[in-house]
């Protein structure tokens, strides 16, 4: 390719994670000329998504201007790793958060047995979305709690549970 810029070395990297090559991703990585924050969280998306977290969470502390996205991915990788404390950290530490950021620490809280946890903070969201609702819905429901499921469905986002 006669000319190349960061989007084109973000969709290489990108493709090269999505196929589970994280070491050509990486190297890819650290030969880009001009990194943004979107490189920065592919790469250690990548690295989170396959449990390597202690690379991720370094990649994580280099990035200096980082995105929700970034946060996001570095808490996802916590979670699907059954870190919650490290999650929350992460996440209580964030300057901005979006639903994303709600839905995915109380599907965490719930599966990995926070049922109060995941409730304080669903009480805790100022924006209720049908993203955040659904996540309280399917926790309540595979946890077995589908008369709270069916009372929050039946109230809306709006009411504290």
């Amino acid at each position: 390719m006669p000319q190349k810029n960061v989007v084109t070395w973000n969709c290489m990297i990108s493709g090269y994670i999505k196929n589970g090559m994280i070491r050509e991703a990486r190297e890819l990585f650290d030969s880009m000329p001009v990194k943004d924050v979107v490189s920065w969280t592919a790469i250690l998306s990548g690295y989170a998504k396959n449990g390597r977290l202690e690379e991720a969470r370094v990649l994580f502390d280099l990035v200096e201007k980082k995105n929700v996205e970034c946060w996001n991915s570095i808490i996802s990788g916590y979670v699907n790793c059954g870190m919650i404390q490290q999650s929350r950290a992460l996440f209580d530490a964030m300057p901005v958060r979006n639903d994303i950021s709600w839905a995915m620490m109380i599907e965490g809280y719930f599966r990995y047995g926070g049922l109060d946890e995941a409730e304080r903070l669903f009480n805790e969201a100022c924006n209720r979305s049908v993203l955040i609702c659904n996540a309280m819905l399917e926790g309540y429901g595979e946890a077995g709690y589908t008369d709270r499921a069916f009372d929050l469905f039946m109230i809306g986002p709006g009411q504290i549970i």
